[in-house]
């Protein structure tokens, strides 16, 4: 790559062009662009959006180009630009409108501008930029004149490894401590070029077998009827530019078994091959369900996304945004499916997303009966590869649907026309990780850059979606009535504390009744319990000893089936003690009752019931979500055992039985939103109840039965609870009334952790305006995490003050050693 003078271009123009570029490069005190000049042989290849290779330091680092512009050359800037090294092939990897949405989810996240960019280039598929160093002619004819050793070295090496290689494979063969300065020197003599290119993942396809009209098929050989059936097939598919064609697709057309396909092989008729195919993580969901006659509620959904999409322009913004609150199996699927299809009409793409992987299966397979390969699923749980070909088709406008959990907000959709977000109300939609945004604002962020139609979909909206509607921030559509008229299930909450005392049991007499006589009729049940393993923690009975997380201030959970102790915020684990360490004495045993040791209970009640568990335990390996519900669906389990997995959007008609073991795991837990989530979990749950042609049945067991949030989800009534909730919230200035900021403090030395926090607390008190309230620093309920004491200070903002305004000078007073040990968390989900 020859060198590209600067003189040249000043004395063509008093003007440079320039790109500014956001480097891929980890650091706190990191600029969110630094300014280079485009050399003039590069001026037609790099545009915004593309990736670059820059000098950062001492090395040659990955860019992305976010804005394009002149320069005068008598700007004070001018004389400390570097010059763009190369452009990346085919790295046109980020639209405006996604570098607008990186730059705000920077700006309202508090973080670098390059890790959300991060978020949405195809970095996190396996995908990276590939450095290629390849000898010319002048190279290999100047072998013999070259004096500087470490040049023909490196010239030598080059040669023997074919003349061209990955730039780090020469680095380590060539084994020079130059060799950057080295590689320099001979690009500039023009005796190797470099070149930069995004890698796709290896295997990006997979290879399978097809079919095809053979040689022979020309000659009217005599064959069978069902021979006959293939090759009219095959024909058809040709005709219509289908060959050769995949062996599911022959055998489901012709009607026929594979061995008559192999027959027409054997004779020449038929010619197998092999073809280049995507792999599809859709192929194995099973059908969804055909399209239905619209409920009232559901008609009136439909009518006001209908018509804000096909007359886009007559509405604003704001006016486009709905809060789709339906009661559990009033059909807000079958709304999201004619929503989608009417944006398809209007040539508009849509994104819709779940909050779990565990749920995106189900509703894949029903919009992929609708809709085919127009859907383009995109989740964690997905190889890379699986993950890379989803994204290209989806960058490719091959599919114009998206659905998946959180991180499928960032996909490469482009003229989206509605986004949807299922269960809103999840608190899965946060990432508690850096940088720490919400894919509800995300999804906000989109529908504004786009122009779309929004709906949030929740039979219990969260507080803040709710309120939303009641200052017209969102539309209300509601749904108060089940498909079909079916009615909710009747709810029944048992005070355990009689029960208990009473036959000193896991099941109260009315759960265990009702788990018997589900299993007489053949009918299934599902059992919520949300904390997962055997037992909650290992107790000595002689000295009090209790096992604890060496890295964590909480106990280790017991998980029976594994045979170890582990810690459910570190993932520390270690073997089952059989003695106490502390007194060596004998009476050290388990406590508290986890989803493995329900499992066992349950078993051991119902002999002979068929009983699966579905939880992060049992979940942990690839396409398992799916074969467990699969499991249940197709009626081969009784029993489904589970965490908060099991409350959400599972649709099977003949779970006629919930059973809530205990409703207060969450009740009592040290966050304002204690109540919400309790409701919430309990109404979800419940509503996994009934949605066939029988009636459904929940029985709650509960040792606070008069809560509030037990008493409105026993009689399905959200209103009610919001309307106690609120009040709650109002006379405390908690959200929605306030919007939140968090500040963690974390350190592994526990005293310059508290320093930390007393300085950092120092520093907002003493730069943001002083009508706003800051409670801290204090302790985190979990104190210790992964060997980091923590401490927690909370700002509290009224409704339209925008964090980043208030904060950015607070921000920018912190030391760097600061900066390392805060987190800042805007609107934090959880306060744990």
């Amino acid at each position: 790559m020859q060198e590209i003078s600067p003189v040249l271009d000043i004395l063509v123009n008093e003007f440079v062009t320039v790109a500014d570029v956001v480097v891929d490069v980890s650091a706190n005190e990191l600029q969110d662009a630094y300014t280079y000049r485009i050399p003039s042989k590069l001026n037609s290849y790099i545009v915004v959006g593309c990736t670059v290779q820059v000098p950062f330091g001492p090395n040659i680092v990955t860019g992305y180009a976010i804005g394009i512009h002149e320069l005068s050359v008598n700007h004070p800037l001018y004389s400390r630009l570097k010059t763009i090294s190369a452009v990346v092939d085919s790295s046109v990897v980020l639209t405006s409108r996604q570098i607008e949405l990186a730059k705000w989810l920077a700006q309202t996240t508090f973080s670098n501008l390059i890790d959300n960019i991060k978020l949405i280039a195809p970095t996190s598929l396996g995908i990276s930029v590939k450095h290629a160093v390849k000898i010319t002619s002048s190279g290999l004819n100047s072998l013999r004149t070259i004096s500087s050793g470490p040049q023909t070295e490196l010239l030598f090496t080059l040669r023997e490894m074919g003349g061209s290689c990955e730039s780090e494979k020469l680095r380590k063969a060539s084994q020079l401590s130059s060799y950057r300065a080295t590689l320099n020197a001979l690009q500039h003599k023009g005796f190797v070029v470099e070149s930069y290119a995004l890698s796709e993942p290896r295997s990006t396809n997979v290879t399978v077998r097809a079919y095809e009209l053979g040689v022979d098929s020309i000659h009217g050989a005599s064959v069978s009827p069902t021979g006959q059936r293939i090759l009219d097939a095959l024909r058809r598919f040709a005709s219509d530019g289908e060959s050769p064609v995949l062996p599911e697709r022959l055998l489901q057309f012709a009607q026929c078994g594979l061995s008559a396909v192999k027959t027409l092989v054997t004779s020449g008729i038929v010619r197998e091959t092999t073809i280049s195919t995507r792999r599809n993580p859709l192929k194995n969901l099973s059908t969804g369900k055909p399209t239905v006659q619209l409920s009232v509620g559901q008609r009136s959904a439909v009518h006001w996304v209908r018509e804000r999409l096909t007359n886009s322009d007559a509405f604003a913004i704001e006016s486009k945004r709905a809060l789709l609150f339906g009661v559990t199996a009033s059909g807000k699927t079958e709304v999201y499916l004619n929503a989608i299809e009417i944006a398809l009409d209007c040539g508009k793409s849509s994104l819709l997303l779940v909050p779990e992987i565990a749920l995106t299966s189900q509703i894949a397979s029903i919009i992929t009966s609708r809709f085919g390969d127009e859907v383009a699923l995109l989740h964690s749980g997905l190889s890379d590869g699986e993950r890379y070909d989803e994204w290209k088709r989806i960058k490719e406008g091959r599919a114009r649907i998206v659905v998946g959990p959180r991180s499928a907000v960032f996909a490469p959709l482009e003229n989206i026309g509605l986004v949807i977000l299922d269960e809103e109300h999840d608190s899965a939609y946060k990432q508690e990780n850096h940088p720490r945004y919400n894919a509800r604002d995300v999804g906000m962020k989109i529908q504004e850059l786009h122009n779309a139609v929004i709906l949030l979909g929740s039979a219990t909206p969260s507080m803040e979606s709710f309120y939303a509607t009641s200052i017209g921030n969102l539309f209300l559509l509601e749904m108060p009535d089940r498909v079909e008229n079916r009615k909710l299930p009747d709810v029944q909450v048992v005070d355990m504390r009689s029960d208990f005392a009473r036959r000193n049991s896991l099941f109260s007499e009315p759960l265990e009744l009702a788990l018997h006589n589900c299993i007489n009729k053949g009918k299934q049940s599902i059992l919520l319990l949300n904390r997962r393993g055997y037992n909650q923690f290992i107790l000595c009975r002689e000295c009090g000893f209790v096992a604890k997380c060496p890295s964590c201030s909480v106990s280790l959970s017991l998980h029976r089936a594994e045979g170890i102790l582990t810690c459910h915020h570190c993932g520390f684990s270690k073997s089952i003690p059989t003695r106490c360490p502390d007194c060596k004495g004998e009476k050290i045993k388990g406590f508290g009752l986890g989803t493995e040791k329900l499992q066992s209970e349950v078993e051991d009640l119902v002999p002979g019931a068929r009983v699966i568990r579905l939880d992060r335990d049992t979940t942990l390996r690839k396409g398992s979500h799916e074969t467990l519900l699969k499991m249940f669906r197709e009626r081969k389990a009784d029993i489904l055992v589970g965490t908060q997995m099991v409350a959400k959007g599972l649709d099977f008609p003949d779970v006629t039985l919930v059973g809530v073991v205990s409703a207060d795991t969450s009740v009592f837990v040290p966050d304002f939103r204690a109540a919400e989530r309790t409701f919430q979990l309990l109404t979800q749950v419940s509503g996994r109840a009934g949605r066939g042609d029988q009636n459904g049945q929940v029985i709650v067991q509960s040792f606070a039965p008069d809560h509030y949030s037990i008493k409105y989800a026993s009689t399905h009534d959200y209103k009610g609870f919001y309307a106690e909730e609120i009040e709650f919230r109002k006379e405390l200035n908690y959200p929605p009334y306030r919007r939140f900021v968090l500040l963690t403090v974390a350190a592994t030395d526990e005293r310059t952790a508290k320093d930390l926090a007393d300085s950092v607390t120092a520093v907002f008190r003493n730069s943001i305006p002083k009508a706003l309230e800051i409670v801290g620093p204090s302790q985190a309920p979990i104190y210790k995490r992964k060997n980091a004491f923590r401490w927690h200070t909370t700002i509290r903002l009224p409704l339209g003050l925008e964090p980043f305004e208030v904060l950015a000078m607070a921000i920018k007073n912190l030391s760097s050693s600061q900066k390392s040990a805060v987190a800042i968390d805007v609107d934090p989900i959880s306060m744990m």
